[in-house]
């Protein structure tokens, strides 16, 4: 009999907690895309009026930490004790097998090669490099990388991991996958005036 209630009060527990990691969850994607869209269209609306520059500097750029402030406001606000530190220790954690330095610094060369031979295949011509200098290339790396860092705390360091429990890991990469692109679209729709024609925001992201 005990054993039964002991497996009844566990069963009810799993069930409080999947509850509760699905609540966090949703309320996560809300708030990253309320944020980050809400920053993105102000931006979008003061560049009629103001310098592109600024108005990308002061409204744009933040947007893209939305999943990092969201990750770590709910993870201080409902979390373990210490869960929003471990976040942001994990981008300092640099002692891992060298297997995946490598794939750091090789997966997006062999992507970009490989979009490349497809494009010599199809159009009987290699792709332009492009006018921009390498030096200029690794400076805009070294720049971007915290700004990704801020996307990446919301999305793989919380997201991610409470998405897997409810339905694994492949099924929630492609979920995740899906809804960051989603996630991206006003960078595509919102219409910037230039004095060459009108862009979209993406056309001043790095």
């Amino acid at each position: 009999m005990n054993g039964l209630t002991e497996a009844g009060v566990a069963n009810t527990v799993g069930i409080a907690s999947r509850r509760a990691h699905s609540t966090a969850l949703a309320l996560y994607f809300v708030v990253t895309f309320a944020l980050a869209w809400a920053l993105w269209f102000a931006a979008a609306a003061l560049t009629s009026r103001a310098n592109v520059g600024a108005a990308r500097t002061l409204l744009f750029l933040p947007g893209t930490f939305a999943p990092a402030i969201a990750a770590l406001w709910l993870a201080y606000r409902s979390g373990p004790s210490g869960q929003h530190s471990r976040l942001l220790a994990r981008l300092f954690q640099w002692r891992v097998p060298a297997r995946w330095y490598v794939f750091a610094a090789s997966y997006m060369i062999v992507a970009k090669l490989s979009a490349a031979a497809v494009f010599r295949f199809t159009e009987g011509a290699w792709p332009a490099f492009g006018p921009t200098p390498l030096y200029l290339l690794m400076l805009a790396t070294a720049l971007s990388a915290p700004v990704q860092a801020g996307e990446e705390i919301g999305w793989r360091g919380y997201a991610l991991p409470r998405l897997g429990e409810a339905i694994g890991f492949p099924a929630a990469s492609l979920v995740l996958g899906v809804i960051w692109a989603i996630w991206h679209l006003p960078l595509f729709l919102i219409p910037i005036p230039t004095r060459r024609a009108s862009l979209s925001l993406c056309s001043f992201w790095p």
